[in-house]
């Protein structure tokens, strides 16, 4: 009778374990179908190319920047206050001085780079807000404008005699650039029509 018991449960096992199997194949079929239909999905979505705006796509790009320009900036700062706090801490254990006025110098060095950071984003700002007030408002316009007021400016001074000329191709004098490579900058000017 025992053994009839445990015949039958075991054979029941084996059938629960059979159906347990099964399910698992089974979904495990699903999910690899649903991922084959996913990813021709993604394949045929990277074929079609949407229509982008592309004033908004350099609004995206403008807050991008200001944000990085802020992570730096709080990066600068906190790299200071962390140098300023080290110095002092040095001080109050009475570390050598030779270690405090490195670690001065430090503090000195990234003072500088933060103001320099500063200036320079300043003067982005300002050119950038130089070029809206002439109505260029996309990055490749503002490259383009900047392009073609650098070769005038190259150009005015060579005509006022301000930018000199050397005939000596691999000429290496501090106040001149090669005739050669003025000539080639001025007909590269002329051919894109800046």
């Amino acid at each position: 009778m025992k053994d009839k018991k445990i015949a039958k449960k075991k054979k029941r096992e084996k059938a629960v374990k059979k159906k347990i199997v099964a399910r698992r194949i089974k979904t495990r079929e699903e999910a690899r179908e649903e991922r084959i239909e996913k990813r021709e999905e993604h394949r045929l979505r990277e074929r079609i190319i949407p229509y982008v705006n592309p004033e908004k796509v350099e609004m995206l790009e403008d807050r991008e920047q200001a944000r990085e320009f802020a992570r730096i900036e709080r990066s600068i700062n906190s790299d200071i206050e962390e140098t300023k706090m080290t110095v002092l801490r040095a001080k109050n254990k009475g570390m050598a001085e030779e270690i405090i006025s490195r670690l001065e110098n430090n503090y000195e060095i990234l003072l500088a780079l933060r103001d320099e950071f500063l200036e320079e984003k300043e003067r982005r700002e300002a050119v950038n807000e130089e070029l809206e007030e002439k109505g260029v408002s996309t990055l490749k316009e503002k490259m383009e404008l900047l392009s073609k007021e650098a070769i005038e400016t190259q150009k005015s001074e060579m005509v006022r005699g301000e930018l000199q000329e050397c005939d000596d191709a691999g000429c290496s004098c501090s106040h001149s650039y090669p005739r050669n490579i003025v000539e080639d900058l001025l007909d590269d000017a002329a051919k894109n029509n800046f």
